[in-house]
């Protein structure tokens, strides 16, 4: 999501993904949320552990 879709959907061509091009609003993110909701692919926020592309270093 944001200004940098358009090089990264270059490096990495899956068709799993999905890029938005457009900055995230609660307008254009709703379709999205809606359809997860739809196929039960939620997560409890509370246990939720987020990916990061490198590790995480507090401080």
């Amino acid at each position: 999501i944001g200004t940098g879709v358009e090089k990264f959907e270059n490096l990495i061509k899956e068709s799993a993904h999905q890029y938005v091009t457009s900055n995230p609003t609660a307008i254009t993110m709703c379709d999205t949320a809606v359809l997860k909701y739809k196929k039960s692919d939620t997560v409890d926020v509370a246990y939720f552990e987020p990916f990061y592309l490198k590790e995480f270093k507090a401080g």
